[in-house]
């Protein structure tokens, strides 16, 4: 050369990365990468044994670019098996969940005359893919396992045929990658020819960026999609509340797809920028995890309802070419033309499926102001309507005022739109619980599995409702539909144990029990069915442990278990509940819907006239409990006497 000029270095292992050249070196070895990887490789080594962010990385690769973690994930995916391949297997590279990656690897730096360095220089030419410049659509762990197999461990000395073979596999993949995305950004990218998909999963959206999070939107647009497929017939959609638990960014999609009994999962991806925002999504098979279809949409952040439009109308058409008018047209419905109501009826929806007292008064509020500002809003009434059906009999302060609350909000919805399954449903429930109309009760039911047959709350709701009126073995075909409709829900799992408690089925009922603790171990109101089912089989310990287990996970003081539990040891399974009422008196006054409760008590006793006693004050308080009447087991031993017949009457059962 005719001259020498400094040149800096970095050593580590058998590797070294000359920056001036931007070569990568393995025992002399040149070893080629696309610009993008060479540069995530001197990031990282730059600051090696140190955390370098995702932000610090997608700053300094992409600094003009809108591009999503994933083409990150990507990049160090790509590099990991470039890193792997030539050193034997080994891993120089940690992921640090959630915040960004870590160079492991010692790096000496060095700064050496570039004459003394062995390497021929080549004139490089790369195919640039799209990747160095736009969105990726698979996480890192799908593409380490879908783009190449595995790389075998290997000796740091190999042939250099055997690096040329390398090579020539990463320039093939980069061909592959430039094609993909050349589709992709032509709006719609058919990875492989799609079968029919007959079962589909949307899970929770994740947002790109720490600071642009955003889960009202993410979950909303998930929800929306959902709700619309759902009315898509040739697919069965999993709810929005089967698919909640698998919100984590880190989720690995094909493993909830096998939970959720799925063929396919969609899972998609939303990043703001200023007055931007960017989904993409890709649909995965959950046989073999191959991505089968991915999308890109952009739209300004004001419309996030042309998102919606887009986003459904091409999965239908994706998933089944042929599409009619009526569901096109059902697809791209808007039921509010306000951005916020719509916001608002979202957070409603992200409050409601938490499922718990204080998240459904949240819920409440957030319905409530999408009704201010869109007083047509269907879809808001009926969310007001399905809190308050569940809020009365599980919040007892709430069952005079919040059932009426909820059949006027029904009600509402159903004269603005109709069609709703929703609001037929929870009409449906509240009819039954409350007003013991059981003709009325069953045709909304029936209604509402007419208009959306995949709706999983009205086949569980109808489910018990059939349970009450001793019509079991549909009670049972029902539960078993909402669970096949929606196979990770807890409450339906425990509905399916209620049925087979109610047709006398114990041991059916101990084994749905079970797996619905599988489910969730801390689900209060299983271990309560448990119980039941456990005294009927006489199997009395057990049946206290789980009594008292489920009182611990409601709150009860830990003293008042522990005095049930030592009248259970002195004086058996009476002594027990004589000490469980004794207790429960305490709090009369301050709780309501008790009366039931203390009837059960006394006809464990054998004490019939208070167990009728409290059974007048049950239905003087209408009490919902009521509807049990007909199939509860433990009210037995009050079935032949005619004060029980009479009852029945009153309430509607006999005529």
């Amino acid at each position: 050369m005719a001259g020498t000029r400094q040149a800096l270095q970095y050593e580590f292992g058998a590797f070294r990365l000359d920056v001036a050249e931007r070569l990568l070196l393995c025992d002399g070895q040149r070893i080629p990468l696309p610009p993008k990887i060479f540069d995530t490789l001197l990031a990282l080594v730059e600051k090696s044994g140190r955390l370098v962010t995702k932000d610090e990385l997608m700053s300094r690769l992409w600094p003009d670019s809108f591009v999503e973690e994933v083409t990150l994930a990507r990049n160090i995916s790509d590099l990991r098996k470039v890193l792997a391949e030539f050193s034997g297997g080994q891993q120089y590279i940690e992921t640090v969940p959630r915040h960004g990656y870590r160079f492991k690897a010692s790096v000496n730096r060095l700064a050496e005359d570039s004459s003394d360095l062995i390497v021929e220089r080549h004139t490089r030419s790369w195919i640039v893919t799209k990747e160095d410049q736009d969105d990726g659509l698979q996480p890192e762990a799908e593409v380490d396992r879908l783009v190449t197999p595995p790389a075998r461990p290997i000796a740091t000395g190999r042939k250099l045929s055997r690096n040329i073979v390398v090579v020539c596999g990463l320039v093939l993949i980069s061909i592959v990658a430039a094609a993909f995305y050349f589709w992709a950004a032509r709006g719609s990218n058919r990875i492989a020819s799609i079968p029919e998909v007959k079962s589909l999963a949307v899970l929770p959206f994740k947002t790109l960026g720490e600071a642009d999070r955003d889960e009202y939107l993410a979950s909303g647009l998930a929800d929306a999609l959902i709700t619309r497929l759902s009315n898509f017939r040739r697919i069965t959609v999993r709810p929005t509340s089967a698919v909640l638990k698998y919100s984590a960014p880190d989720q690995d999609i094909v493993a909830a797809g096998r939970e959720l009994g799925v063929e396919a999962v969609l899972d998609g991806r939303i990043q703001k920028a200023g007055e931007r925002i960017r989904v993409t999504v890709q649909l995965v098979r959950v046989s073999d995890g191959a991505p089968i279809w991915a999308a890109k949409f952009e739209e300004n952040s004001t419309n996030i309802f042309g998102v919606q439009d887009s986003l459904s109308e091409r999965m239908a058409r994706e998933l089944s070419p042929e599409i009619t008018g009526e569901e096109r047209a059902r697809l791209t419905r808007r039921h509010t033309k306000s951005l916020e109501a719509y916001e608002a009826y979202t957070k409603g929806r992200y409050w409601w499926n938490k499922r718990n007292g204080p998240a459904f008064r949240k819920a409440i509020d957030y319905f409530n102001q999408a009704i201010a500002l869109d007083g047509s809003y269907a879809l808001a009434y009926a969310g007001l309507a399905d809190c308050y059906a569940i809020l009365s009999p599980n919040q007892l302060d709430l069952a005079n005022e919040g059932y009426p609350k909820a059949k006027a909000a029904a009600k509402k919805a159903l004269e603005i739109e109709d069609e709703l399954a929703e609001a037929h449903t929870s009409l449906a429930h509240i009819t039954w619980l409350y007003e013991w109309n059981w003709v009325d009760a069953e045709r909304e039911f029936k209604r509402a599995i007419e208009l959306d047959p995949t709706y999983p709350t009205a086949h569980q709701w109808y489910s018990v409702y059939l349970s009450s009126m001793a019509r079991h073995g549909e009670a049972i075909a029902e539960a078993e539909r909402a669970q096949e409709l929606d196979p990770v829900s807890v409450p339906i799992s425990q509905d399916l144990a209620r049925a087979f408690y109610h047709v006398r089925q114990y041991d059916q009922a101990i084994l749905a029990g079970l797996k619905t603790l599988e489910l969730n171990p801390n689900y209060s109101r299983i271990n309560g069915w448990l119980n039941l089912a456990l005294e009927q089989k006489g199997l009395y310990d057990q049946a206290i442990e789980t009594n008292l287990k489920a009182m611990s996970l409601v709150g009860v003081k830990q003293e008042e278990i522990e005095m049930r539990r030592e009248a259970f040891r002195l004086s058996g399974w009476k002594g027990y509940w004589r000490k469980d009422l004794e207790l429960t008196k305490e709090r009369e006054q301050q709780a309501h819907n008790l009366q039931y409760a203390f009837a059960r008590i006394y006809s464990r006793l054998g004490e019939n006239d208070q167990a009728f006693a409290s059974l007048e004050k049950a239905y003087k308080e209408h009490s919902d409990h009521l509807v049990l009447l007909k199939v509860d087991p433990i009210l037995d031993s009050l079935r032949s006497d005619p004060r029980f017949k009479d009852l029945l009457r009153r309430v509607g059962f006999e005529r």
